[in-house]
């Protein structure tokens, strides 16, 4: 609750801050798909916007806006793929 993160977010930026630490895997996590093994680390996942719009309950717009703000605050880094956008916490 002291986190410069959490006082600078809006009620928005907050139910997706809050999204993107339930969805963080806390253990290493594998799994095979289309083909290619895939393994994501403690504070990363593989999501989209879509998913995030309806995991957080805001609009796309609140979604993108709090994805910006978090890296800027380098609270997360995201990185598109073809198979979706990873997402790591790196500030826990």
């Amino acid at each position: 609750m002291d986190s410069i993160t959490w006082q600078q977010s809006a009620p928005p930026q907050k139910a997706v801050l809050i999204t993107v630490l339930l969805m963080a895997n806390h253990a290493p996590q594998a799994w095979r798909w289309q083909g290619q093994n895939f393994t994501a680390q403690p504070g990363q996942f593989i999501t989209s916007i879509p998913k995030l719009v309806k995991n957080a309950g805001v609009s796309e717009k609140n979604v993108r806006t709090a994805l910006k703000n978090l890296v800027a605050m380098k609270f997360i880094t995201e990185q598109t793929t073809k198979h979706g956008r990873l997402i790591t916490v790196v500030n826990w």
